[in-house]
């Protein structure tokens, strides 16, 4: 399975995990996300699996409460999106709720009061971006989450 960091500030407090991205999707496309639902975000940190403020295996996915920026940094998953043919309970609450934006292709979901920041991790410069991002809104990271960044970094083929 694929596996992505996962890092969320609420109310200051910063939980990591590493978490599948079916998991990540399923916490995300859910109206109690949408909504804050505090038991609902637990949920995704039950029997936590140590992560880091820094990408892992298919990249990094960054929830901030603070500024109500969903940071994609990843392969695999389009934060506010449901594919054709994955329609879920879910999905019918958004639309409920009237949060479906756009249903020709995909669904695109209405995530407000958060804003999707999405960039390619196939590419060193989003990655770079995504960290700048990161201290900009006042992350910190530690010294081994520098050092995985570096990892990540020397992943990338020259040029790329």
């Amino acid at each position: 399975m694929s596996k992505v960091s996962v890092v969320v500030r609420y109310n200051n407090d910063i939980f990591k995990c590493i978490r599948t991205i079916d998991e990540v999707k399923e916490s995300i496309h859910s109206m109690d996300f949408v909504e804050a639902n505090i038991h609902h975000l637990t949920k995704m940190f039950k029997n936590n699996i140590f992560g880091k403020l820094a990408p892992c295996e298919k990249g990094l996915i960054v929830i901030d409460f603070k500024s109500h920026t969903i940071i994609n940094l990843c392969t695999g998953l389009m934060a506010g999106a449901i594919k054709k043919g994955e329609e879920n309970e879910q999905l019918k609450k958004f639309y409920e709720h009237k949060r479906v934006m756009l249903d020709e292709i995909d669904y695109m979901l209405d995530l407000r009061p958060f804003t999707v920041d999405t960039y390619n991790s196939a590419f060193k410069s989003d990655s770079e971006l995504v960290f700048k991002k990161l201290q900009k809104l006042q992350f910190k990271f530690t010294d081994d989450e520098l050092k995985q960044w570096q990892v990540w970094y020397k992943g990338y083929k020259k040029g790329e």
